[in-house]
């Protein structure tokens, strides 16, 4: 892999999880774990960024991408427990709800730079 390729892969990974974590100064992060919606949220800002750096087509480096911004936003461990959880919610109704309102919030702030605040507003309710 070339230096650039690398340095392009580093930014999706950090534009994936650094809105999130922004969102975290004011939040618990542990709040997450108690919330579909909030975890919908997280996995689907994360897929609305691959999707914009168009990165969904290799389905097996998506996720990789994904897992290692788990790791970055929550921690090693906790961060994987994250992932697998988000994969066996994928058929929850709050998660699917709160995956398409991260995915549609990344898009709005890659392209507008209005700023992700659904996790802020929904975890404050």
């Amino acid at each position: 892999m070339s230096d650039d390729e690398t340095q392009r892969l580093a930014t999706i990974v950090r534009t994936m999880w650094q809105p999130i974590r922004l969102q975290f100064l004011t939040l618990d992060p542990t709040q997450v774990d108690i919330d579909e919606w909030a975890l919908g949220y997280v996995q689907g800002f994360m897929t609305g960024v691959l999707r914009e750096f168009d990165e969904t087509k290799n389905l097996a480096r998506a996720a990789q991408l994904a897992q290692l911004s788990y790791r970055a936003l929550f921690g090693d461990a906790h961060g994987t427990r994250q992932w697998e959880r988000g994969r066996a919610l994928r058929h929850s109704e709050f998660f699917l709800q709160g995956l398409d309102h991260g995915a549609e919030e990344a898009l709005r702030w890659l392209q507008a730079k209005k700023s992700p605040v659904g996790l802020l507003e929904h975890l404050n309710k």
